[in-house]
């Protein structure tokens, strides 16, 4: 009984993987794979909108309208773990639309290990015009 308030406190201080990654040990960090966006010709970026999904089949990862911080824009992040699957590698493709026509694409490879996603390659920036 000693011992169970030390464990309450490491069970909120670690979070615990799916059963693949069952001895995982991972921290509650949420890692974010962006991208910051820039134009001078619209420097506000109205009318921006992004879209990420698998290179290949085209399955939609997500869509995103607005920056989640000033220019920066998600490509994935950890709530995708389990579509870049546990311990493996994808290639996506980051699209960028205005008024919903498209006008950049990029592909990234991206990573994902039990706890966290990453980027394996790919631009940091991308300049519009």
């Amino acid at each position: 009984m000693k011992y169970l308030p030390i464990f309450l406190i490491l069970s909120l201080a670690f979070g615990s993987c799916k059963e693949k990654c069952k001895d995982a040990i991972c921290t509650m960090e949420f890692a974010i794979v962006g991208v910051t966006i820039e134009s001078s010709n619209n420097p506000n970026l109205e009318g921006i909108t992004t879209r990420t999904s698998f290179s290949g089949s085209g399955n939609v990862i997500h869509d995103q309208g607005e920056p989640f911080h000033l220019n920066n824009f998600r490509i994935i992040d950890d709530s995708d773990l389990e579509k870049i699957g546990f311990n493996n590698q994808k290639s996506v493709l980051f699209e960028v639309f205005l008024n919903q026509k498209l006008i950049h694409s990029e592909t990234y490879i991206v990573g994902a290990d039990c706890c966290h996603v990453r980027k394996e390659s790919g631009k940091d920036n991308i300049v519009l015009d």
